[in-house]
């Protein structure tokens, strides 16, 4: 069993289509074929099911996927602390987040907190992230509300619910409403599996159905341009204030909706080398100063 098989295979797995995970791997689709043919040869089982023109985990793929997530992650955990003992830090981090309103900002300050980290960003649904994260493919992720159990986690802050406006709107003789005073208004939404889409699921899941006019994009920070157009309001974290000064004087509260908490997780277990222990502590110093200015800005 080689490293490079159990990497064609979990990609396949993720995927669910041999083709699209050589795609994704840019290699053939043969050589990816016939190398998971081989580890079944090896193991004496079929992995997957035929299933139309893709593919599907079985029982005994499923236990596979299993402990090949976990050899994986090992071996990039060993490889990082050997490199640490040889006092060669590495400085590549990887991250992965469907908070994507604070990543901006938190990078600048990362940098410049740590600047010889080289950063790999990506944006993606909470499904996505905690199968890149079991895979060792990233090395934490940002999200919120929740996290799921088995994982190490930080908060970072618990941010309160605002709603965000335009210029000119009637919003802007409030300073606080209730979610039902906003069911007739066009929302700007975000896709299901980033953070303010599971936010809304989570404490009004009865009121998403409600909503007289839905436009969904793909993050918080893709949604606010919309609201700048005029196109539309967005539910936002409070911290939207500070992040981005021309809401400051277009928003108001949200009193029926609680903070919404977001962490920096991580795998069980997983080596925490010095790249990412001084990423932990500068993290954390950027919620927490973000915290304090939002709630002096709201005062």
């Amino acid at each position: 069993m080689e490293r490079i098989q159990l990497i064609f295979f979990l990609k396949a797995a993720e995927l669910q289509h041999f083709t699209k995970a050589a795609e994704a791997l840019n290699v053939s689709q043969p050589y990816l074929s016939n190398s998971i043919s081989e580890l079944e040869s090896e193991l004496g089982v079929q992995l997957f099911d035929r299933v139309g023109r893709g593919i599907k985990l079985n029982q005994y793929g499923r236990t596979m996927y299993k402990y090949a997530a976990q050899l994986v992650c090992l071996e990039r955990d060993m490889m990082n602390e050997i490199r640490e003992m040889r006092s060669d830090e590495r400085i590549k981090l990887s991250l992965a987040t469907n908070a994507s309103i604070y990543m901006p900002q938190l990078c600048r300050y990362i940098l410049d907190a740590i600047p010889e980290v080289s950063m790999h960003l990506f944006l993606s649904t909470q499904d996505v992230m905690y199968k890149r994260l079991d895979r060792g493919e990233i090395d934490f992720v940002i999200l919120g509300p929740e996290v799921r159990d088995g994982y190490e986690r930080e908060v970072l802050i618990d941010d309160s619910g605002i709603v965000v406006w335009p210029d000119g709107h009637w919003l802007r003789n409030y300073k606080e409403v209730h979610f039902e005073d906003l069911l007739g208004e066009t929302f700007i939404g975000i896709s299901k599996g980033y953070a303010m889409s599971e936010y809304i699921d989570k404490y009004l899941p009865q009121s998403r159905g409600r909503i007289k006019s839905f436009l969904e994009t793909f993050d918080t920070n893709n949604a606010l341009q919309f609201v700048k157009a005029g196109i539309g309001i967005a539910m936002a974290p409070a911290s939207t204030i500070k992040l981005d000064p021309y809401f400051l004087n277009h928003y108001t509260r949200v009193t029926d909706i609680p903070c919404g908490t977001v962490h920096l997780v991580w795998r069980k277990g997983q080596y925490i080398d010095s790249i990412s222990q001084r990423f932990i502590r500068a993290s954390k110093v950027f919620f927490e100063q973000l915290d304090e200015d939002t709630k002096n800005l709201m005062k």
